[in-house]
């Protein structure tokens, strides 16, 4: 459960939102402000849709989104999951057209473990992703690579890594751990993708939301393919590297 949840706009997906945090118990407080501008409110009411609808794939609920009260298209990519409108399952990764007072539904997770929402006035195309196998992550050599022994470099193309449970929109800490003396560095640039190594040894893999610098060593960089593919890994879920080359 969420201690704080804010929602920004309240109009009729802020209130859908609200409710299905209230029914579901998703946070113990909830703040609203309902006076914010048109373009602030969708992109924080898509952001809260994202969320709510991981908290729901997570817990394995039937999550009823909400009624239309506009027509418009919507589509859902990422984790695989039922979709409904007016009770009727829908397919993913594509646009589907709704009509005001249609009832949206989604079902438990399947495959995967985030889903995203988006709705529009127009029809748009993609790209849409599909849910991808994980083996083998794709990652340039990271800055700090270098200072790594040798059969440590190793270790990280052959050996097999599980995503652990502390894991959220941030990032992702992997087990094992590797044997590893690289000290702390001076803070420094880091994004969604970039592979650190902590002094212990563990290796943490940054995400969407990610902070802008860190001072653990950056061992490894993800393409873009490939941090699409870890956000969908579940704790357990085993990984591999693949180093290539600029």
């Amino acid at each position: 459960m969420f201690k704080k949840i804010t929602i920004i706009g309240c109009g009729l997906i802020g209130s859908s939102i609200l409710r299905n945090i209230n029914n579901n118990k998703i946070s113990e407080l909830v703040t609203v402000f309902d006076k914010s501008k048109d373009v602030i409110e969708t992109i924080i009411i898509s952001l809260l849709a994202a969320i709510l609808i991981e908290v729901a794939v997570r817990i394995l609920v039937i999550l009823k989104f909400g009624t239309l009260k506009e027509k418009g298209f919507i589509a859902i990519s990422g984790a695989e999951l039922p979709l409904y409108i007016n009770e009727i399952e829908q397919k993913t990764n594509v646009a589907v057209k709704v009509e005001k007072e249609d009832q949206i539904t989604f079902g438990p997770i399947k495959k995967g473990f985030r889903a995203y929402l988006a709705f529009g006035q127009k029809k748009c195309k993609g790209p849409f992703y599909e849910l991808p196998k994980i083996i083998p992550l794709k990652a340039f050599l990271g800055p700090e690579h270098q200072l790594l022994p040798p059969v440590i470099k190793k270790t990280l193309i052959h050996q097999t890594f599980k995503v652990t449970k502390n894991t959220n929109r941030m990032g992702m800490q992997l087990t094992p751990r590797i044997k590893s003396d690289l000290p702390e560095i001076i803070t420094s640039p880091v994004l969604p993708g970039t592979v650190q190594c902590t002094p212990s040894g563990r290796l943490i893999v940054l995400l969407a939301d990610c902070q802008v610098t860190g001072g653990y060593p950056r061992i490894l960089q993800l393409t873009k393919e490939s941090i699409q593919k870890i956000a969908q890994r579940a704790p357990s879920s085993e990984i591999k590297f693949q180093i290539i080359e600029y």
